[in-house]
């Protein structure tokens, strides 16, 4: 009858038997609702448009369904496909569920690829303050080891003239 594979504007959810259903598309399709051929009239006179069902008692199947319904409450509605096999309903439903877990997955692993990016940067920052740091620490040894040899050759140098002045007063008190 048409040609068409649905719409991706379908993003809601609803609730039935007390449960969260999503109804979204587990996929982009490749045509908008209205692309199909040959045109399908709904009961107000404008073209119905195609979507796909993804709920878990029809999954895949395409229908019509008036693109006016919310403005003017017409309530045309039809299947496009027959009812799959059971075999192929379940086949379906376990991609869709994949589909979504992987999405779900994907965002998950995104979120924490943002937070170690982030957690980089940071570390990144204290990397070059501890740099600068110990630059700066590496300027104050080479500092501190100069005073160092300074203070040990006044040191050495005190010493000998101690030992000369020692030297003096012994050949003096002889």
């Amino acid at each position: 009858m048409a040609s068409s594979s649905g719409s991706s504007h379908n993003r809601g959810s609803f609730w039935s038997a007390g449960r969260n259903v999503d109804s979204s598309s587990p996929i982009p399709y490749r045509e908008r609702p209205l692309d199909y051929t040959p045109a399908v009239m709904c009961k107000c006179g404008a073209k119905a448009a195609m979507f796909t069902s993804w709920s878990d008692l029809h999954p895949g199947m395409r229908y019509l369904k008036c693109a006016r319904a919310r403005v003017v409450g017409c309530d045309f509605w039809l299947w496009v496909d027959p009812p799959h096999s059971q075999f192929v309903k379940q086949l379906l439903l376990d991609l869709r569920d994949a589909v979504r877990s992987l999405r779900q997955e994907k965002g998950a692993l995104q979120c924490q690829l943002q937070d170690a990016e982030r957690s980089n940067v940071a570390l990144q920052g204290a990397f070059a303050d501890a740099e600068r740091s110990n630059a700066a620490l590496q300027g104050a040894l080479a500092d501190a080891r100069r005073e160092n040899a300074t203070i040990q050759a006044a040191y050495v140098e005190a010493r000998r003239e101690n030992a000369d002045v020692d030297g003096r007063r012994d050949v003096q008190s002889l």
